[in-house]
C-alpha cells in the first residue's frame, strides 16, 4: 500500500521508480558495483542519494507513527500500521478504528496524510540548505558494516 505510485501521477507514498532505485542499490552492493545501472544506463549518484533518503524518510515516518498511536491509544501494532501506511500513502483505507482514536493519534495521521500527499522530493527539499559549498571538502572511506 505504501508503495506503488509513479512520477508524476497523484499518488502518495513512495514511488515505484523511488524503489525500484533502492532495490538496484541494494543488489549493486551484492554484485560488488561501483556504478548503478538500469536499462543500460548508468544512474547519476545524485538521483540515488535522492531516492534512498525518500524511502528512509518514508519508513521513519511510518515506523514512528504506527509506534506513537500504539503507544498513545493501546491499539495493535498491526492496526495502527494499517492506518499510518493507508494515511501516509493517501489511500483512503481504514479498518474502522480511526474514530477511536485520540486527539494526538488523529493529528498524526493528518500529518502523515498532508506529507504523504506533498511527496518526499518536497519534503527533503524543504527541510534542507540549499547553498552550496564553495569548496569540496576532502573525501573520506568510511568502513560501513
Amino acid at each position: 500500500m505504501i508503495i506503488g505510485g509513479s512520477p508524476g501521477s497523484t499518488a502518495g507514498g513512495i514511488k515505484t521508480t523511488t524503489f525500484a532505485l533502492a532495490v538496484l542499490c541494494i543488489l549493486s552492493v551484492f554484485q560488488n558495483q561501483e556504478d548503478i545501472h538500469c536499462y543500460k544506463r548508468r544512474v547519476p549518484y545524485d538521483i540515488l542519494r535522492n531516492a534512498i533518503a525518500i524511502l528512509v524518510l518514508y519508513l521513519f515516518l511510518f515506523l514512528s507513527a504506527s509506534f506513537l498511536i500504539t503507544r498513545a491509544d493501546g491499539v495493535s501494532m498491526m492496526e495502527s500500521s494499517f492506518e499510518a501506511a493507508s494515511a501516509i500513502a493517501t489511500v483512503g483505507l481504514s479498518l474502522g478504528i480511526t474514530e477511536d482514536l485520540g486527539i494526538f493519534s488523529k493529528i498524526i495521521l493528518i500529518l502523515l496524510m498532508y506529507l504523504g500527499r506533498v511527496g518526499g522530493l518536497t519534503m527533503l527539499y524543504a527541510l534542507t540548505n540549499h547553498r552550496k559549498f564553495p569548496v569540496h571538502l576532502p573525501q573520506e572511506r568510511i568502513t560501513v558494516g
